[in-house]
């Protein structure tokens, strides 16, 4: 079983999925990026009980399969091409001569998928700039609350249970129907 991808977006895969997993010592599966393989695309997923990502990357594969692969990005010197092998009990992810692996967790991962249907979420599509709305985030302290009314009016942002009243408001974009 075993998976080739170009090694810039498995390493880009690797790195924004870090922040979703979680290694508390309680959870045996939480510390792992879940990879699923099938139909030419590779699917990452990572959470921390609080958050879930998934991306999607194509590939090449010989058979559909899933690993679990630790949030660590190995050395990727000069190779176009990385694979993901599952071998035995052990995931390895190789790149010209560098290789690491993975002891598989025993476990079922957690189901995720029906956080992703997009129609679940069809009555309120709002589209906003990735980089405004982190940026409005990451400058905030503790819990926060984000208040929408419509599509094309901004969120407003608030903290919750502070003594210090932080506020923001994030302009949305146009996202057109196709979301």
């Amino acid at each position: 079983m075993k998976a080739t991808i170009m090694t810039s977006e498995l390493k880009r895969l690797i790195k924004s999925m870090k922040k979703f997993v979680k290694d508390d010592g309680y959870n045996k599966l939480m510390p792992f990026i879940k990879i699923t393989v099938s139909d030419g695309t590779l699917t990452g997923i990572a959470l921390d009980g609080h958050r879930i990502a998934r991306e999607k990357i194509s590939c090449m594969s010989d058979c559909d399969f899933d690993c679990y692969i630790k949030p660590v990005v190995p050395v990727f010197k000069g190779c176009e091409y990385s694979t993901i092998e599952l071998i035995d009990n052990y995931a390895y992810i190789t790149a010209g001569d560098n290789r690491t692996g993975f002891k598989q967790p025993e476990g079922e991962y957690y189901k995720t998928s029906e956080y992703f249907e997009k129609d679940k979420y069809q009555s309120l599509a709002i589209g906003f700039n990735s980089k405004y709305l982190k940026e409005a985030l990451e400058s905030m302290d503790g819990k926060v609350v984000l208040r929408f009314s419509n599509p094309k009016e901004p969120v407003y942002i608030y903290n919750t249970g502070k003594e210090v009243v932080q506020e923001r408001v994030v302009l949305p974009i146009s996202i057109g129907y196709e979301c």
